[in-house]
């Protein structure tokens, strides 16, 4: 089974084989930070729970900005390894093995939740919309729900669903299952059924991926640490494209803040 644990224990021991993305994962950090800098309430603070350790086990991860030092952060994750590496690369210290379907929390137990590319990894939007329900419940009254999706109307990721889950493993393009993700209409109204407002939506990351990627590898192996500020600086710049009415083809990610 996919999704299980069993499953993703093992995709994280096969991820901690592979040499990280430095440079690519400072971008893409960078962008989610960016989401908590500006969605996070900047007049309350409390418990933010990360639904998955993926960024931390690979790097620095989210970095919440010095105006919301004051909040305190719960990785959570349903592979034990991505917890253990998670702890050796970046250090978390708060910690807990869950499924986000069937979260071990009470109610109201948290002031704003960031899952961060987590429900696109289930085989069917039933269990999309059990994770929304359940974090949901977990989250107090006026809470901040921050979460991110594979956006399906992006060429690529469009192209990526078509494709079997084995042929792309064989082809080298992914290591892990991508399973089912929605279209920002369809978000919005599940959002809105699970009883969630709808705050802000737009699509982000929209440089080409692929390249990037491929670049940042060389670059990160070559340049010197000026060169790869240049670099970084011109991944950036295509974020300008999320100003534009196709964000939602150029954007790789729909991202949303939603309050409860």
């Amino acid at each position: 089974m996919k999704t299980g644990q069993t499953y993703w224990e093992h995709a994280a021991q096969v991820l901690q084989q592979k040499p990280p993305d430095r440079l690519w994962r400072r971008h893409s950090d960078a962008l989610d930070s960016l989401l908590l800098d500006r969605w996070l309430p900047r007049e309350t603070a409390g418990l933010l729970l990360k639904t998955d350790m993926y960024d931390e086990s690979l790097g620095a991860g989210i970095t919440l900005p010095a105006r919301a030092s004051a909040w305190k952060t719960v990785g959570m994750d349903i592979a034990a390894d991505m917890l253990f590496a998670a702890r050796r690369v970046s250090g978390r210290h708060c910690l807990a093995a869950t499924d986000i379907r069937h979260l071990a929390f009470a109610e109201n137990s948290f002031e704003a939740i960031f899952s961060n590319s987590t429900l696109d990894h289930f085989g069917s939007v039933a269990q999309i919309v059990r994770s929304i329900d359940e974090c949901y419940r977990i989250l107090k009254p006026g809470g901040h729900f921050i979460l991110t999706l594979d956006n399906p109307f992006n060429p690529v990721i469009a192209l990526r669903q078509m494709l079997p889950y084995w042929l792309l493993v064989k082809l080298g393009i992914t290591t892990f299952y991508y399973g089912k993700t929605l279209a920002p209409g369809r978000l919005r109204q599940l959002l809105v059924a699970a009883g969630f407002t709808v705050r802000h939506m737009e699509a982000i990351l929209h440089c080409p991926r692929i390249l990037a990627i491929l670049a940042s590898r060389i670059i990160d192996n070559r340049a010197p640490d000026n060169g790869k500020e240049r670099f970084l600086s011109v991944l950036n710049r295509f974020e300008k494209l999320g100003r534009l009415p196709t964000r939602f083809i150029s954007g790789y990610f729909i991202a949303v803040c939603c309050r409860k």
